[in-house]
């Protein structure tokens, strides 16, 4: 796939998916104490990380099923204004509750599938290291050449 692939639409819903991610990033080590901020126990905080994990790996079985129905890129497009929704409930919530609202509709996009019947074929990947950023990209490098992947 080359730059000129990536143009119109695609470029714009990629690059708000690259800043919403980002964004999340940046302010979500702080959630427990927005939470507890606006009245949350610690209980509550503790169930919205499971909630959260629990919507992480539940949407994802629909999700293929919804892209498939509806189309892949409708659904995309769909899911970044829900999301954009859900960030913008977390920023204007007077109230803790509202927050779990808020995490339905921003863990949304959990609900992709991995567009296995696409050409060329796209697979999302996530690395977590606590390491320096050079000594997890030379790991990576190393296993992806164990793969049959494009080398670009």
């Amino acid at each position: 796939m080359t730059i000129s692939a990536l143009s119109g639409n695609v470029a714009i819903a990629s690059a708000a998916v690259f800043l919403l991610g980002f964004g999340e990033e940046l302010w979500k080590k702080f959630l427990p104490k927005y939470l507890e901020a606006l009245g949350a126990s610690t209980p509550v905080i503790g169930l919205f990380g499971t909630a959260e994990d629990f919507f992480d790996a539940v949407y994802q079985y629909p999700g293929g099923w919804i892209a498939d129905h509806l189309g892949r890129q409708r659904v995309f497009l769909i899911f970044i204004a829900l999301s954009s929704a859900g960030y913008l409930v977390y920023l204007f919530s007077p109230w803790w509750p509202l927050l779990f609202i808020a995490l339905a509709l921003v863990i949304v996009t959990a609900l992709h599938s991995h567009m296995l019947v696409e050409t060329p074929h796209l697979f999302f990947m996530h690395f977590w290291a606590n390491d320096d950023a050079l000594k997890l990209a030379r790991g990576i490098r190393v296993a992806l050449d164990k793969t049959n992947s494009i080398k670009g």
